[in-house]
């Protein structure tokens, strides 16, 4: 279960798309409230007394607002609003509640005490992540007695802001027959100053679940998984691994074909977002005869170092409408947009604004860009309100002939740039050709054409980063690939939502058990195909985490990407330059150069005179001890000269002796503020920091810096 339900933002959570993206539609509903409002301020009122026993004075009414979801398996809600205060005390309570079943969803409950609320010099204490799981379990037994058998708890977490208290999340997610339930959970939150349950989201349906008598094994839908699914090189691209400006891409490994979405755990069949099977060998694609035709159709693109004129950007667009939508719209708006061109390289783009009016009401609407130096199409996309004739529904070849007619028309001098196989699906009318650079895939860059049922074009997106220098790298073979990426992959039962009729607009759902895929279960994950590390959404190397986040060891750099990055005011150099820092200097540590990714961020820590630059190995992917994090934080605070007067300091501490001598008087002052905490009367400095450690420490070093 380890990773696969990383996933859960909690307080309100956020699911996954990857197993949830068949269940919820983007169309709005419109539910006629079963439960009136005067019922539903007594269901939430009687939800606060079983949850916290507390009862509302019925002379305070609640704001309320009907709040209509626009996903199908979510009913409208009601959500209500208390804020009062009296006798010193107030009370914020927020709770939502379903308008058909009467579900209370969520009651998020908080009292505030004028006095205490205002002191800052307490020292905040930790609530054990073992604590936390006994108040929300126990909370789930009370308050949901009639659920618990069906609830598992998969995943716990903390988080905090550095400025308030520490809150511990734990979500339960429901199980049926051995299956996990998708969309169906209950995350209960637990503060950890006032040890109590501050709140929980709830959201569950009715369904009648298949039963699992008759399914494939987990080992035999492992074995089919890595027999289907193959790996392909991509360039991937990072924004978070490099604390540079200029943006990060590694060559990857990542999972073919991308419209995967989940295993029959019947059949054993891959299927796609509609339930339909998908064969990853059944490829279409073009003949060389057939990419030749195409590369033969003459471009004719400008190269101007001004934007054309505003009549020949209108000329240029009613030509594409024309040609790509037919007649009847009018131009709404047509503006020039100047764009930085850092990334695209594409300094002025022109953008129109497009629709057609019937009888005095918009029918379809719909924008085109254009490169204002070239005139190429870079959009174009329309969305009409007139209803799709069944009849004419277009087949997957018929589609991709279309496609592909699309790429001749307008984008044929990149053709032999494109990988124009795509694994035949069903159902599905969404093309997408991605740039290829040294045989590998460039992440989000290509030729993306979608088609509505009727052949007409939905949507044309033109994405192609300026050019770039990639070395032809030294990769791993797929074999090795493909046995780090399924190293930690257990495929799980889920019980998920299907839309059998293919059509976001009207669905029709169908409940289906599957087995979990590996980029479900990754969450997107794929792996360094030169180092053959498995890499999360970060780039980040993925390490063997413990069930619980709490435990969770933190590196030197991680540590420091808190301190440094998180706070909100450091991210340039020329921010502690403005604040009269020293100026920069070169750094000495033997294992970082400029090209490493984090050079910026210990340069900001030599600025700031927190670490020494010494010439030796700075070891940044170390785990950090919770002596050195005391260091770096009491030197934060500028005591760093009576910290080094250790004679005059007693650590009255079971574990005393293990404190390093030159960093005693560190720890003492450490401790003396709450920022290292005792746990049964031992400091543990050599014990390496968790996440529950970091959020703790910079709780009160934030609380102890401000107070100076």
């Amino acid at each position: 279960m380890k990773r696969f339900f990383a996933w859960l933002v909690l307080v309100v959570v956020v699911l996954n798309p990857a197993l949830l993206a068949a269940a919820e539609s983007a169309t709005e509903q419109h539910t006629l409230p079963v439960i009136s409002q005067e019922q539903a301020i007594k269901l939430a009122e009687a939800a606060v007394k079983k949850g916290w026993d507390y009862t509302i004075d019925p002379q305070h009414l609640p704001d309320i607002e009907y709040n209509t979801h626009r996903s199908q398996l979510l009913n409208d809600s009601y959500d209500l609003f208390w804020s009062y205060d009296e006798n010193e005390l107030i009370t914020a309570i927020l709770a939502t509640v379903d308008v058909e079943t009467g579900l209370v969803r969520s009651v998020h409950f908080k009292q505030s005490n004028f006095s205490t609320d205002l002191d800052n010099s307490e020292i905040f204490k930790t609530l054990s992540d073992t604590e936390a799981k006994g108040i929300a379990t126990s909370f789930v037994k009370r308050v949901f007695a009639n659920k618990q058998e069906e609830l598992e708890l998969v995943a716990s977490n903390i988080y905090s802001v550095f400025t308030g208290n520490i809150s511990h999340e734990h979500v339960f997610y429901r199980k049926v027959n051995g299956a996990y339930v998708n969309n169906n959970y209950l995350a209960v939150s637990v503060d950890s100053d006032t040890k109590d349950v501050s709140g929980y989201y709830c959201r569950w349906n009715d369904f009648d679940f298949q039963s699992p008598n008759g399914i494939i094994s987990s080992n035999q839908a492992l074995r089919t998984v890595k027999d289907k699914l193959s790996l392909g090189l991509t360039y991937q691209f990072f924004n978070e691994i490099s604390a540079h400006i200029e943006d990060t891409y590694l060559i990857a490994y990542d999972a073919f074909p991308a419209n995967c979405y989940a295993l029959d755990a019947f059949s054993g069949d891959l299927i796609d977002l509609y339930g339909e099977n998908i064969d990853p060998t059944n490829v279409i694609d073009l003949s060389p005869e057939q990419r030749t035709a195409v590369e033969a159709s003459v471009m004719d693109l400008k190269d101007l170092t001004d934007p054309i004129s505003k009549d020949r950007a209108r000329e240029l667009v009613e030509k594409y409408i024309e040609d790509i939508y037919g007649t009847g719209y009018t131009i709404a708006s047509l503006s020039l947009i100047e764009e930085s061109g850092i990334i695209t390289g594409i300094p002025f783009i022109w953008h129109a604004v497009f629709e057609k009016i019937e009888q005095e009401e918009i029918t379809a609407a719909g924008q085109i860009k254009l490169n204002a130096l070239t005139e190429r199409l870079l959009l174009a996309t329309n969305n009409s309100t007139t209803p799709i004739e069944e009849e004419s529904e277009l087949s997957f070849e018929q589609g991709y002939g279309k496609a592909i007619e699309i790429i001749k028309n307008y984008y044929a001098d990149k053709i032999n740039e494109l990988d124009t196989s795509i694994a035949k699906g069903s159902g599905d009318f969404n093309y997408v050709f991605t740039r290829k650079i040294n045989d590998a895939h460039y992440a989000y860059n290509g030729i993306a054409v979608s088609l509505n049922p009727n052949k007409t074009i939905k949507q044309i997106n033109y994405t192609w980063e300026k050019a770039r220098s990639f070395d032809a790298p030294k990769v791993i073979n797929e074999a090795i690939a493909k046995k780090n990426y399924y190293v930690d992959y257990n495929p799980e039962l889920h019980y998920v939502m299907i839309n059998t009729a293919k059509d976001s607009q009207n669905p029709v759902y169908e409940l289906k058990l599957v087995y979990s895929l590996p980029a479900n279960y990754y969450d997107g994950n794929v792996i360094d195909a030169v180092s053959g590390q498995l890499l999360d959404l970060d780039g980040v190397p993925v390490k063997s985490q413990p069930e619980f986040e709490a435990e969770h060891l933190v590196t030197k750099y991680e540590f420091l990407n808190a301190l440094l990055e998180d706070s909100g005011n450091y991210h340039d150099l020329n921010f502690f330059l403005e604040l009269g820092y020293q100026e920069p200097t070169e750094i000495k540590f033997t294992d970082l150069t400029e090209t490493n990714p984090h050079y910026n961020l210990v340069q900001k820590a030599l600025m700031l005179g927190i670490i020494e630059n010494t010439a030796a190995e700075f070891n940044g992917d170390e785990y950090i001890t919770r002596e050195e994090m005391a260091e770096i934080l009491v030197k934060r605070l500028g005591y760093s000269e009576v910290a080094q007067l250790q004679n005059i300091y007693r650590v009255l501490v079971a574990d005393q002796q293990q404190i390093t001598t030159e960093k005693y008087g560190y720890v003492a002052l450490a401790y003396g503020y709450g920022i290292l905490q005792t746990e049964n009367t031992r400091l543990r400095p050599q014990e390496h920091v968790t996440k529950l450690d970091l959020y703790t420490a910079l709780n009160n070093f934030y609380r102890v810096s401000n107070k100076e």
